[in-house]
């Protein structure tokens, strides 16, 4: 699909919004849709023209039933022309059974095919982007909007759908009838285009605010789930409820704004259907009158008229809900179009221990060579106005361990997910070697391992799995076995034991060993840790850190640390300050000649003993 023209939204210094896809870009996506489904749509259209046709059939036997009994038929013609309505009843619910399952069906695979490809576009979107605008945003983009299009599809399309082809042919059946039936129903025309056109003017603005009012709220709950902790530590309990009780307020009033749009379009609808009716009754009076139409003519274009207001209404009053999966569909398009860091579709630099896949052609051999890394010049700034890094160099020699060390907010992980490939330099190179970080080469060697790793629901053998599909349950316990994690065998089923959502819930400390040991299945010849075995002072953390030397023997390595005793086993360690290198050397040439480290190094020891 071709890039959609999408612009962020600015809310705040430093934040902004994923883009929203402009309309043309929006109906380009839907139109390629379209296309690529166009067997199912051409099937679907063919059968519900077929149904909305069979639903004629039964108002035509009514009005030939009337004139029948108008002319004093035979009674058998009326006992004919009542079996043929049951017929005609069985086979128009058949058929528009069976329309609304092609559609549907049709329509859903093209909605799993968005939702992997929106959840394929987060993924590989530039971390800056999703930073910027809080995790929040996207959820709500890849859950609540792509619900909004399935419902959409589920239930609101099939039935535009079929009462389209109603109107289409019910329109032709009045003028097979009379012509000016036709015309008479027409007189209600003007109020319906009135009614729509004032609706979609006020629907649009009235609904993205909807849906981005509900963003907003997604975001501020989660932030707030999320840091619940810390938000009890500083007693800002009461802030946060205020903030999130404020922005509900602001998706309720959107919501309420959007209902009255609603209910402005469905008045003047009904208003419609009273004049349509009103002619057709007027001109059927006249024209039995003149002797041009039978009885039964013009009680079947009543009916058909009457009819009309079924399909006319379900087609004028679902703009809303179209009007809503536009917006809906608007915003996840806009997440199509974060341009991907380049090499992004060969596999990316992964998170949590997951590198290229070990089988592909991608992958390093089991028999790796270190890879040296590049950072030359670099700089960079999630916002312009605040950088966070500035003009930095380092080169890390291949096997080398070098542990980066600083202040919070020094830029420490900033500059590992640049060496991972992630975030992209504002200015300077970053090469992993030779190859630019986060391109296809680059991103076959690097793997990294966060503090706030994640445990995939399924089993054990499958997470692990993720890191190298055709590792055997040997070459599993292995990995498992090198991170010490020799609690593998007392799980009630070992490796087929379900873990994560749904499963069996797994301590911090052991999801860290699941990590690494994803990350020692993988041939990364690059490895970044960042405050992957954090929890200082623990058996736990004295655990992890003896596992993770395992795991990068004879692998490059970034380490991000905060306990310093981890930094002094590292061949070399690199301090930053403000986004700059201060310092770099071993600990003790830093102990010896570095006076800022040496205070951190006293501090921290201070901090253990006292």
């Amino acid at each position: 699909m071709s890039a959609a023209t999408a612009t962020p939204a600015r809310t705040a210094p430093g934040a902004t919004t994923l883009p929203v896809a402009d309309p043309a870009a929006t109906r380009r996506y839907a139109w390629q849709v379209l296309r690529a489904h166009r067997g199912g749509v051409a099937a679907a259209a063919v059968v519900l023209l077929a149904g909305a046709f069979a639903g004629l059939v039964p108002v035509w036997l009514v009005g030939r039933m009337v004139d029948a009994v108008a002319s004093d038929a035979a009674p058998s013609r009326l006992w004919w022309s009542a079996a043929a309505l049951v017929v005609a009843l069985v086979g128009a619910t058949a058929l528009a059974a069976v329309a609304r399952l092609l559609v549907a069906r049709t329509f859903e695979h093209a909605l799993a095919d968005l939702r992997e490809r929106t959840v394929h576009a987060a993924l590989h979107a530039p971390a800056a982007h999703v930073d910027g605008a809080g995790t929040g945003d996207l959820v709500a983009r890849v859950s609540g909007d792509v619900d909004v299009l399935r419902t959409t599809v589920s239930r609101v399309l099939p039935a535009v759908c079929g009462a389209g082809a109603t109107i289409l042919l019910t329109v032709g059946g009045l003028a097979g009838l009379d012509w000016r039936f036709a015309v008479a129903v027409l007189a209600a025309v003007p109020l319906q285009v009135w009614g729509v056109r004032t609706f979609g003017r006020r629907a649009g603005p009235v609904f993205r605010a909807e849906r981005a009012a509900a963003a907003e709220r997604t975001s501020r709950v989660l932030e707030a789930v999320a840091a619940a902790d810390t938000i009890r530590a500083l007693g800002t309990a009461e802030t946060h409820v205020h903030g999130v009780e404020e922005v509900s307020h602001r998706a309720i009033d959107r919501t309420v704004a959007g209902m009255r749009v609603s209910l402005v379009l469905t008045h003047r609808l009904h208003a419609a259907e009273l004049v349509a009716l009103g002619a057709v009754l007027v001109a059927g009076y006249g024209l039995v009158g003149a002797g041009a139409v039978t009885v039964g003519a013009a009680t079947t274009a009543a009916l058909l008229v009457h009819r009309l207001f079924d399909p006319v209404g379900i087609l004028l009053s679902q703009v809303d809900d179209l009007q809503r999966a536009q917006a809906a569909l608007a915003r996840v398009v806009g997440v199509l179009s974060v341009p991907a860091p380049a090499g992004a579709d060969a596999g990316g630099a992964g998170a949590e221990g997951a590198g290229s896949p070990a089988g592909h052609a991608t992958t390093v051999p089991d028999d790796r060579a270190a890879a040296t890394v590049d950072v030359r010049g670099v700089s960079f700034a999630y916002d312009p106005d605040r950088p966070v890094l500035h003009d930095v160099d380092l080169r890390v020699e291949a096997g080398e361990v070098v542990a980066l060390v600083g202040a919070s907010g020094a830029g420490k992980s900033t500059l590992a997910r640049l060496v991972t490939g992630t975030v992209t330099p504002t200015a300077g190179t970053v090469l992993v070697e030779g190859e630019p970080a986060g391109g296809p080469r680059a991103s076959a060697a690097v793997a990294a391992v966060t503090q706030e790793v994640h445990v995939f629901a399924g089993t054990l053998a499958d997470d692990l799995r993720l890191a190298r599909p055709d590792a055997d349950d040997a070459r599993l316990r292995a990995a498992l076995a090198l991170v010490g994690a020799d609690w593998v065998d007392d799980l009630p089923e070992g490796l087929r034991t379900a873990v994560g959502a749904g499963g069996l819930p797994l301590a911090p400390d052991r999801a860290q060993q699941v990590a690494l040991a994803r990350l020692a299945l993988t041939d990364a010849r690059v490895v970044v840790l960042d405050e992957a075995t954090a929890e200082a002072g623990s058996d736990a953390a004295r655990t992890l850190d003896a596992a993770a030397r395992r795991v990068l023997a004879g692998r490059t390595a970034l380490v991000v640390v905060h306990r310093l005793d981890q930094a002094a086993r590292a061949d070399r360690i690199v301090l930053l300050d403000a986004g700059r290198v201060v310092a770099a050397g071993t600990h003790d040439e830093l102990l010896a000649g570095c006076e800022p480290y040496a205070r951190l190094w006293s501090a921290w020891h201070r901090g253990r003993t006292s």
